[in-house]
């Protein structure tokens, strides 16, 4: 019996469970078609906004469909380190070690000075002579004339001109990249929008790190050289002064046998022997400096360079169009939802504000 009374129990449990589901389904349902029913009675207006997202998405794509240019230079230090013979010697000429690091290296070439170097050198674009930083100005900002007429120094520019020169060099940095991979070939990479200025920005980027890593190395052995120079002069003053000293001694000594003479006289020998070693290494180090100074070549090795034309990328249109597309679809949505909120709750929205509102009052 007891067993009876509990299955009927969960019978009629089961039973209100199906009558609650279909009661759920039929709101649902009945949700539903209000939905449709609202769609159907504003449908033109729906159609029209996604009609006409879709077309400004068109025009925007139009408007973006902005070709970008890719110019590419890969370029090595040379693999053997460079050696200098002097004497039978062979001594290995060190490489600059910022080009071990190239964020470090797209750095150095972006500063002030080094930057100046390479917009106030004067290349040729479209058949004109003029500054890079002029070139760039004209294609990308709409000059007609040249801005920089001359230029000697960065001090030297106005406060204007200054900060023209700091934003053209931003411009360029903006679209430029320098980079490694694992085989230590480097990669300058320039991103424009014009075929020409690509190209020769890549090759004016390309010279000036290569006039800046010369002027390094450069500069350092030359003033090796001017040091060892200056030694060997002073050396040789003290020799000459230091053999005229012994022979001086040797004339008054000539007859006179002491001790004390012949201590003063093996003196002045040690020192001129001193010195005459010392005008010996000197000389040598100041002869492998020269050759070190005047062997110093660019050890870059051109792996490829930018030929037109271009590899090009140009903005698929359809993309804009998409998005542009799929916001007035949410649009349509958002509509509806709102429509469907307003005439089902609306009422009792407004009841609830009246409410609220005379509350307030009281």
């Amino acid at each position: 019996m007891e067993e009876d009374k509990i299955n009927q129990n969960n019978n009629v449990d089961q039973i209100q469970e199906d009558k609650n589901e279909l009661a759920s389904i039929e709101v649902a349902l009945l949700y539903v078609n209000k939905v449709f029913k609202i769609i159907k009675k504003n449908i033109l207006l729906l159609i029209l906004i996604f009609i006409l997202f879709a077309l400004y998405g068109y025009k925007k794509s139009k408007e973006e469909k902005e070709t970008t240019y890719t110019a590419t230079m890969s370029f090595i230090l040379s693999e053997e380190t460079p050696q200098i013979s002097y004497n039978n010697m062979f001594i290995n000429q060190q490489q600059d070690v910022s080009f071990n690091n190239p964020n470090k290296l797209m750095t150095y070439a972006f500063t002030e000075k080094v930057g100046a170097q390479m917009l106030f050198k004067k290349y040729t674009l479209n058949g004109k002579e003029d500054y890079l930083a002029n070139h760039f100005l004209k294609i990308n900002s709409g000059y007609k004339e040249s801005y920089f007429k001359n230029f000697t120094d960065i001090k030297e520019l106005s406060s204007q001109e200054y900060g023209t020169f700091k934003r053209i060099l931003a411009g360029i940095k903006k679209i430029s990249i320098i980079n490694a991979d694992q085989a230590q070939i480097y990669y300058i990479i320039i991103n424009s929008t014009n075929e020409q200025l690509a190209v020769l920005l890549c090759h004016a980027m390309y010279d000036n790190i290569i006039d800046y890593y010369i002027e390094r190395t450069t500069n350092k052995a030359k003033i090796n050289v001017d040091y060892l120079n200056d030694r060997l002069n002073k050396i040789s003053n003290q020799l000459e002064q230091a053999e005229f000293n012994l022979a001086e001694y040797k004339d008054k000594a000539n007859n006179l046998v002491t001790y004390k003479a012949e201590l003063e006289e093996i003196r002045q020998e040690r020192n001129k022997q001193l010195l005459e070693k010392d005008f010996l290494t000197t000389t040598q180090q100041l002869e492998l400096a020269k050759a070190k100074y005047e062997s110093i070549k660019p050890l870059f090795q051109i792996v490829d360079e930018p030929r037109l034309p271009l590899p090009s990328d140009t903005p698929k249109p359809y993309t804009t169009i998409l998005i542009y597309a799929a916001i007035g679809f949410i649009l349509n949505f958002l509509i509806i939802i709102t429509l469907f909120i307003k005439k089902e709750y609306g009422s009792d929205i407004a009841s609830t504000f009246k409410k609220v509102k005379q509350y307030k009052e009281a």
